[in-house]
């Protein structure tokens, strides 16, 4: 009896295992390659500017720039709010950092604001990390890049993340 017992009992637990149905969760972020051209359009003097020490510091700069790329999603005006310290009378080094925002004007009611880096070496190339989200009908991407230069052309990554639709 205990054997037949036990027996069903392995058999019922098997069966539970077995027939009851599993999910898998899955998410993938969805990376798209862009190429993006930005045009410098205008600026406003800094609201703040000293030197101290041989470095001269820049506060609340504010550069407008136009992008255009091969997404939709990134085209339109920017403006970017900038603070600089620069280390030499030439205007490098330097290092600087600041927030953007860029209105995506092919996307209803869509854009994007995030924050940027910047450094420029002793031989005075340049390289401006730049990360943001989207907001309104952007919400849930990501935006990534690298530029070299002032205006010109480079390659960013849209990422799409996976949503969220509770428990």
């Amino acid at each position: 009896m205990k054997k037949q017992f036990l027996l069903l009992s392995l058999m019922m637990m098997l069966a539970s295992i077995l027939l009851v149905p599993t999910q898998i969760a899955s998410a993938q972020v969805i990376v798209t390659e862009v190429s993006i051209t930005g045009v410098i359009t205008g600026g406003l003097p800094c609201e703040r500017e000293w030197t101290a020490g041989g470095v001269t510091h820049w506060r609340n700069c504010v550069v407008y720039f136009t992008y255009d790329s091969d997404d939709d999603r990134l085209d339109g005006p920017c403006e970017m709010n900038m603070n600089r310290n620069i280390f030499s009378e030439i205007g490098y080094p330097a290092v600087g950092h600041g927030s953007w925002v860029l209105d995506a004007v092919n996307v209803e009611g869509g854009y994007w604001a995030g924050t940027f880096t910047a450094n420029i070496d002793e031989t005075g190339y340049m390289s401006v990390y730049i990360r943001g989200k989207g907001y309104g009908t952007l919400e849930g991407l990501l935006y990534e890049t690298t530029t070299h230069s002032v205006g010109g052309t480079d390659t960013a990554y849209i990422k799409t993340l996976p949503s969220y639709d509770g428990p």
